[in-house]
């Protein structure tokens, strides 16, 4: 046999020798597990779970609008809008009902522009407000020094006589704030990611979550998909990115209203339909829904139509200006909707999903060292979501559809873990009742509501497909090692497989024989 020798032995090639091993026992083994790898990485993790996508962080601004209870929930920048108030007589909480209540004060109605507050982040909604006077307690000069000896300012009862109590002021003015509860609050919310187009969320579907228990996770949650009452919702929201323009914002003409707009989609269900009919009321405005071929007759406080006299695509509802101060469809039906300019929630919708009640003693406190929310507040913490997460997203995330589909979000409504009431205080100046040198102190007590936006959208990227795709390989590596360990020590002919797979050297009397 002839020797190597120069280049040829100082460079050889080494090359595997592939042995094949006649034994459909292993044969089988070997293809479960590749077709175990295959159908977990490219069927659970690409496929199903796009982990072979980009992730990038989410992020968006918000505003928000507090508007009391109306009629129909018509635009209260309206002339002929008119308020819709529970009678104070029917509220247990107010000191002119005679219901049983575990803490009453006198209460007061106030529109939503008088009782809104902004703070540094997000909005106050007072429930309770507390007026004091205040004066000068000292004031520094050269007989004292220019030190300050006692109290700042002190405290004045209604004569303007300086208090002389211990412990808590006593306010001149103690009030609740009526009807809460039915207030709606507007959030108009939109979200981006690097590189990717700025949406909003008339633009996108949108969810909130149900939880039963009062719990910092959202473990045991349900979500509830927001109904969508305007005239752009779609059924794919990637067609709603390129064919609808982003609603005008009005600014204080936004209309609240949750019929302002044409070719309404129906609802099939028949619970839905009933609490979408009361929401098809607007003042002084037409709508257009869009409807079977069956005739029937649509009956409103003030006018009764016959479909029949209307094409089926088309029903048009012309309802007359609002006469009857009496509640008749509103958003109390639903608690939440989607409009054009954003999601609207009655305060009574963010409260059950907060799993608060304002009456609720608060801290486990006796009721008359004001320990409910309505009387010393609490902040409500509402988070919103964003993802394009779904399943089969392997299949929908592609290089001609790099965003995949489109976003969709989540509020997860909750109360602040913190135990410390929530209370601003304002200074105004004194008014001509007001006694002289005083100052009026207001200290507003109620919901604190803070936003908190996140999220992440899931895109395609090349280099996350060649990692996920070398990491089969490797996996693929691990079930051949599998196998071979299988094949040379736990078979019956293990002895012969190994003589197969390697090349044993012969000993110098088999080299001899051979030789001879």
């Amino acid at each position: 046999m002839p020797t190597t020798s120069g280049l040829d032995a100082t460079f050889p090639y080494p090359t595997a020798k592939i042995a094949r091993i006649k034994d459909a026992r292993l044969g089988l083994l070997r293809y479960a597990l590749t077709c175990i790898i295959i159908v977990y990485v490219v069927g659970f993790q690409i496929l199903w779970k796009g982990n072979h996508l980009e992730t990038r962080e989410i992020a968006g601004v918000n505003q928000l609008q507090l508007d009391h209870p109306t009629s129909n929930n018509c635009n209260p920048r309206h002339v002929e809008c008119m308020q819709n108030f529970t009678s104070l007589s029917r509220l247990p909480y107010c000191a002119q009902s005679h219901a049983a209540g575990s803490i009453k004060l006198p209460c007061e109605y106030w529109d939503a522009q008088k009782l809104s507050q902004l703070t540094d982040q997000g909005l106050m909604i007072p429930t309770h407000i507390s007026t004091f006077y205040q004066t000068d307690g000292c004031k520094p000069s050269a007989a004292n020094n220019w030190t300050c000896v006692g109290y700042l300012y002190d405290y004045l009862d209604k004569k303007g006589n300086t208090q002389s109590n211990r412990g808590a002021a006593t306010p001149i003015d103690d009030i609740f704030i009526a009807d809460v509860e039915r207030y709606t609050l507007l959030i108009d919310h939109s979200a981006h990611f690097s590189s990717g187009p700025q949406t909003y969320a008339s633009r996108m579907q949108g969810y909130w979550l149900d939880c039963k228990h009062e719990s910092k996770s959202d473990a045991g949650c349900s979500r509830v998909p927001i109904k969508c009452v305007h005239a752009n919702c779609v059924k794919g929201a990637a067609e709603a990115q390129t064919t609808e323009s982003r609603p005008t914002f009005r600014g204080d003409q936004r209309s609240l209203s949750l019929a302002g707009a044409s070719n309404h989609e129906w609802h099939d269900e028949e619970e839905d339909g009933d609490a979408f009919a009361a929401l098809q009321v607007q003042t002084g405005k037409e709508l257009y829904t869009s409807r079977g071929s069956q005739s029937r007759t649509i009956t409103t406080p003030q006018t009764t139509i016959s479909e029949a006299a209307i094409p089926a695509h088309e029903t048009r509802i012309s309802e007359p200006a609002i006469s009857d101060p009496r509640p008749q469809g509103n958003l109390e039906s639903v608690g939440v909707a989607a409009i054009a300019e954003g999601d609207v929630f009655s305060i009574g919708m963010l409260l059950r999903a907060a799993n608060v009640s304002l009456d609720r003693r608060k801290h486990d406190v006796p009721s008359w060292v004001g320990g409910s929310y309505r009387s010393s507040g609490f902040v409500l913490l509402i988070r919103i979501h964003y993802t394009n997460i779904e399943s089969w997203l392997g299949m929908k995330v592609l290089p001609w559809a790099n965003t995949g589909p489109n976003m969709h979000y989540t509020y997860g409504i909750s109360k602040h873990s913190s135990q410390d009431d929530f209370v601003l205080r304002q200074v105004h100046s004194r008014g001509p009742d007001d006694p002289k040198q005083a100052r009026v102190v207001k200290e507003y007590h109620g919901i604190r509501v803070m936003i908190e936006q996140s999220g992440s959208v899931a895109v395609w990227d090349n280099i996350q497909l060649l990692l996920i795709l070398t990491t089969t390989l490797a996996l693929m590596a691990v079930a051949n090692c599998i196998t071979e360990t299988v094949a040379l020590h736990c078979m019956p002919e293990s002895d012969k497989y190994w003589s197969i797979k390697f090349e044993r050297p012969k000993t110098t009397k088999e080299a001899e024989g051979s030789d001879s």
